[in-house]
């Protein structure tokens, strides 16, 4: 049987007695907690295998070229970029999102479709992935009116890689329950070397850091290089 998918919204105590209230489910981060161990140990190998395999595009920074966008109604992130030394220069040059509210076969949800673009080149010995944050001053439309959880959940299955324009998209998917309207996220991009990514997997594998995800400590504990971030807000109903 799989494990709850972790909450990256709700900062609910973990020795609380009260009943799971809100369940996210969060194809962007932490899908391992739907399909379990056989993922972790299938899924991403695989995806490791690829990207070994496959060279880091080099990117026309002064390229005009328009990258495709996300479905309607779409909206262009602000993006708060961070200066980084020692990573070139790679940055984050736009975010273009796609939020709707919809529904599975268990519950409402809010779904997201991601389009963006890089500058400068993508380092051949280091992965791109995202990492999302919800912020703990914003607070959901729930009865409970949860604040966001202030701590961050790595994207593992979905890597970004960008064409050699820096284009990037990943499609529709899950995002969070439909009640997270009114927190405000922030969807980080983070350059990772190969050789740290089993430190993120050991991060995730235990129940704490699955559901709870990391700080930011952790994170730089695995020689993440977080290169700025998008903002995503909601509205509360």
């Amino acid at each position: 049987m799989s494990t709850p998918p972790p909450n990256p919204a709700a900062n609910t105590s973990e020795n609380s007695t009260e009943p799971p209230r809100l369940k996210i489910v969060l194809a962007l981060i932490g899908t391992a907690g739907l399909v379990g161990a056989a993922f972790v140990a299938g899924v991403i190998p695989e995806v490791g295998k690829r990207l070994d395999n496959k060279a880091a595009p080099s990117v026309t920074a002064s390229s005009a070229k328009a990258c495709p966008g996300p479905s309607e109604p779409r909206t262009r992130a602000e993006v708060v970029p961070a200066r980084v030394p020692g990573v070139g220069e790679i940055g984050i040059k736009s975010v273009v999102y796609s939020l709707k509210d919809g529904k599975t076969d268990t519950a409402p949800q809010m779904f997201i479709e991601l389009t963006g673009q890089l500058s400068g080149q993508l380092p051949a010995d280091q992965v791109l992935y995202p990492f999302l944050w919800a912020d703990p001053e914003t607070r959901d439309s729930t009865p409970e009116h949860n604040p966001g959880s202030g701590r961050y959940f790595w994207g593992r299955t979905v890597p970004v890689i960008p064409d050699r324009h820096g284009c990037w998209s990943q499609p529709q998917r899950l995002l969070a329950y439909a009640g997270a309207h009114g927190l405000h996220f922030r969807l980080h991009l983070g350059l990772i070397p190969r050789a740290q990514v089993p430190c993120l997997e050991r991060l995730v594998s235990s129940k704490q850091g699955h559901e709870h995800g990391q700080t930011q400590d952790e994170l730089t504990g695995c020689n993440v290089t977080l290169l700025g971030y998008a903002l995503i807000p909601t509205r509360p109903y």
